[in-house]
Formats: C-alpha cells, sequence, structure tokens
C-alpha cells in the first residue's frame, strides 16, 4: 500500500513522525540517515526487526489502541534493492505522559495544576492497566527494555496506558536472532544490568548498553521498572531511590543520589536505616502489608535474584484486590483513598508536611473517628489567619478613632496648649 506524507507532527531524535494523509488513525516514522555516533539508523537490521513485529503483533494492546506498533514497513524500491525508510503505526489518543501523571501537585501550593494530579484510585487503576499491558508483551516474548516515564502515555478518559518506541524494545525472533535495546533512560536501568556494564568496564571490555556482551535487558529488568512505576504511582511521584539516612536533618541532609548513581547505591527509600528524602512521599506503614512486601521482593531481594520480582500478574492482583477492597476515601480531600488499616489519611499527612517545609506553617488536624480524619488544610489555615490579621486591624482602627476624638475634644474644651517655657508637653490651663 502507498501513503503520502502529511504535516510534520514532532521531530524525535531517531527519526520523524508525520501524518499519513490517506488514514488520520495512522502515523509516519521516517527514520533520520544516522545517530550521534554516525552510524545508519534505518539499517537491514532493523529492517528485519521490523518486519518479524509487524508479522507478530500483540492484536489485543492493537484493537485497544494502547501501542505505537509497526503494522507495516515503508521501503524505497531503488535498482539496489529495498532501502527501508521508516514503518507506519497507529495513532494514539494520549493526554499525559506518565511522568505528569505521578508527578506531585500540593493542594495550595500548586493549587492551578492540583486539578490535573489523578486521585490515588486513579493512579492505582493506571498501574493496574499498565500491568495488563505488559503482561500481554511478556507473553508475546518481547521486552520493552527502555521502559521508562517518556515512553508511557495515558489516556485521561480510559485510564488506560499507551506505549510508544515500540520499535527499540528488545526481542528475540524466529531465528534466534536477538534485536537489543541499545539504551536506557537513566535511573530505570535494572541493578544487574548496571553490574554486567561494569564488571566489562573492569575487564576492558566494551560495557556501553549496544556492545556489552547479552544478556541485557529481561522480563526481570522489566519488572523492576514496573515496580519503579508502581511506587511513583502510589507514593506521590516519588523515586523509590531517592533515599537519605534516616538521621539526617534538614540543614545536614547531603543530596540524594539520582539516576543509576542511585540505584547502583542501594538508596531505597525504605531499605533499613533510610527515609524519603521528599517529605511528601507517604511512609511505608501507609502501604498494605501486600504491596510492601512486593516492593521488597522488587527492589532487596530482587537485587541480588532478578528472578523474585513481582511479574505484571502478581502486580496486577494485588492492585486489583487493593482497589477492589483495600482503600478508603478521605474525608477532607477527595482526590485521596487509603488503606483501610490505617487510622488516618496519610496522603493529608504528606501534604500537611510539605507545606509546613515550604512556608513555615503547621496545620492542625483533629481526629474525629478512628477510621475518618479530617484535616484543616492549609487554605482553611491561610484563610484564618487572614480573618485574624483583619479582625485585629478594626479593632485597632476603632481605638486610634476613639482616642483621636478624645483628644480632639480635650484640646479644644479644656484649653490645652502648648507652653514654649517648660521643657515637656503639659496641661496649661488659661
Amino acid at each position: 500500500m502507498a501513503y503520502t506524507k502529511g504535516s510534520l507532527l514532532y521531530d524525535g531524535g531517531e527519526g520523524f513522525i508525520y501524518e499519513v494523509t490517506e488514514n488520520p488513525d495512522l502515523l509516519m516514522k521516517i527514520y533520520k540517515e544516522t545517530d550521534m555516533h554516525g552510524n545508519r539508523i534505518a539499517s537491514p537490521e532493523l529492517y528485519k526487526k521490523l518486519e518479524f513485529m509487524k508479522r507478530n503483533p500483540p492484536m489485543g494492546l492493537i484493537a485497544k489502541g494502547a501501542v505505537a506498533w509497526p503494522i507495516d514497513v515503508i521501503v524505497d524500491k531503488t535498482e539496489d534493492g529495498n532501502m527501508m525508510l521508516g514503518f507506519i503505526m497507529p495513532r494514539l489518543k494520549v493526554d499525559e505522559h506518565l511522568l505528569r501523571i505521578y508527578s506531585y501537585r500540593h493542594p495550595v501550593l500548586d493549587e492551578d495544576e492540583y486539578d490535573k494530579f489523578p486521585s490515588v484510585k486513579s493512579r492505582i487503576a493506571i498501574g493496574i492497566n499498565l500491568c495488563s499491558a505488559l503482561q500481554e508483551l511478556h507473553a508475546k516474548g518481547y521486552v520493552i527494555g527502555d521502559f521508562n516515564h517518556e515512553n508511557i502515555g495515558v489516556d485521561y478518559s480510559t485510564g488506560q496506558v499507551r506505549f510508544m518506541d515500540c520499535d527499540s524494545f528488545h526481542l528475540t525472533d524466529d531465528e534466534g536472532t536477538i534485536y537489543r535495546t541499545n539504551v536506557c533512560m537513566a535511573g530505570y536501568l535494572a541493578p544487574e544490568i548496571i553490574r554486567h556494564c561494569n564488571n566489562e568496564r573492569t575487564e576492558g571490555n566494551p560495557h556501553n548498553l549496544d556492545s556489552v556482551t547479552l544478556p541485557t535487558f529481561t522480563v526481570h529488568s522489566d519488572n523492576f521498572c514496573l515496580a519503579l512505576h508502581i511506587f511513583k504511582l502510589l507514593m506521590n511521584g516519588v523515586d523509590p531511590f531517592r533515599g537519605i539516612k534516616s538521621e539526617a536533618t534538614g540543614c545536614s541532609t547531603a543530596s540524594p543520589f539520582v539516576g543509576n548513581e542511585a540505584i547502583e547505591r542501594n538508596a531505597y527509600v525504605y531499605k533499613e536505616g533510610n527515609k524519603a528524602s521528599a517529605v511528601f512521599c507517604p511512609p511505608a506503614e501507609s502501604l498494605q502489608p501486600q504491596i510492601v512486601e512486593l516492593f521488597q521482593k522488587a527492589f532487596i531481594e530482587g537485587r541480588s535474584d532478578p528472578s523474585v520480582r513481582p511479574n505484571a500478574t502478581l502486580w496486577y492482583n494485588a492492585l486489583y484486590e487493593l482497589l477492589s477492597n483495600g482503600i478508603m476515601q478521605c474525608a477532607s480531600n477527595e482526590k485521596h483513598h487509603y488503606f483501610k488499616h490505617l487510622p488516618t489519611c496519610p496522603y493529608c499527612k504528606a501534604d500537611n508536611k510539605h507545606y509546613h517545609e515550604q512556608t513555615g506553617f503547621i496545620t492542625k488536624q483533629y481526629k474525629v473517628d478512628p477510621a475518618v480524619l479530617l484535616v484543616q488544610s492549609a487554605h482553611d489555615v491561610v484563610a484564618y489567619s487572614r480573618g485574624k490579621t483583619q479582625t485585629l486591624y478594626i479593632i485597632t482602627s476603632l481605638i486610634l478613632w476613639v482616642s483621636t476624638a478624645i483628644v480632639y475634644i480635650v484640646w479644644n474644651v479644656s484649653g490645652w496648649k502648648y507652653d514654649s517655657s517648660v521643657k515637656s508637653c503639659q496641661l496649661v490651663w488659661i
């Protein structure tokens, strides 16, 4: 089938994304000639990879509009043979990338943005959909590899996730040829891959992801990233490896490690002796024990044995049970849903800690029932403070007006005047 290149929508690192004139539901990706190292991007190897993906699609995800899958390969027929230019993929409905979904907003300090911050219940639902989509990809033999937040979009109206950059997936074809993922965003590289690259470096071998000896990315490394995303969805967008020492205080806290270095140094926020560097991160006790155990397997036990990490099915079941039977609505904030075993809402407490850190004000909390916490919001505290200020202003103004009136009467009726012969102001009677 012939495709006509329409309007340019996006200029990416590897290629350009265009509309397809014949079909508004399709997009076209045309590769650039070379990458940053001068290597041809649309190589014969990539052509074979795309052809394999075209023949072996995850039909359930394509039917849901969940993957930008190569459904046709674009070639230019020349005298020297077919030269691959790019591919055709479905046009996905994406309202926001996953990063913006779980990026923390405070109800008062970020009031203009707070309506875009999904509720805890919605974030759990997005996590469930993420698990479902990953499970189908793994069942078809595909590994995402570079499983970062920029490659995942979300449809606000349904909560469904969308996978972009599918042509970078890590896969093995029917002949046993491995088409590797060559790059990975910092902060999403599993610890075993970091160790592997470091060992190659020590031995003097090439240690970049495009040249390090295989294996690199596996379903276990995807499961590590899945746990990262779920942690961020549940814990106000906090990275699970942004931990600092438990005894660290505001004035003595060193900057937490970031990216792959944080993973390499095992700066997990709930590791013994650690705490989250961000005060708006709820404590581990705010999670259901079953969820805490899954994170423990993903980030602690799975560090030495990646095979023990929970897979998409285990996470799906745990989150579905949580959404169905494990959470309750907060009485103070409609976006807060917390776990039934808790006496108070941890998300309210996290908001209040963040507000206090940013402004110096402390909000008041009133527990009216063991299962319900009514929190005086930061907005209410500010309004109350303004009300007190206005009342004080009115009282002060009345006192000043009365005092002025008394002085005026004394001055005019009693004959009070200034006598320059004395050293101070006195009442002189005529």
